[in-house]
């Protein structure tokens, strides 16, 4: 297994990262941004434990965290990241 794949894992394994790589794709894909508050207040958690989350996303590459006027943007890219990982894991489990 590639270390991109495990790290891919690693990222999608707490079940918070999965509601916020969501909220990020459905949103990138309306065109729209997703900033920390919005997602922080989306999923109701707190602003620190969002932060957290999303820098887990971003060192498994699974989204990009781009400077804006007024603050951050995170965007979803690299999809071909979580198809390897829901094909090895069906290796996995076979």
């Amino acid at each position: 297994m590639k270390a991109t794949t495990i790290s891919v894992f690693k990222a999608l394994g707490h079940k918070r990262r999965v509601q916020i790589l969501k909220k990020i794709s459905f949103r990138h894909q309306k065109k729209e941004k997703a900033t920390l508050v919005f997602l922080s207040n989306e999923l109701g958690i707190p602003r620190e434990s969002t932060r957290f989350h999303l820098e887990e996303l971003i060192k498994a590459k699974l989204i990009k965290k781009e400077k804006r006027k007024g603050g951050y943007v995170y965007i979803s890219f690299e999809r071909h990241l979580i198809l390897d990982a829901k094909i090895a894991l069906g290796e996995f489990l076979q």
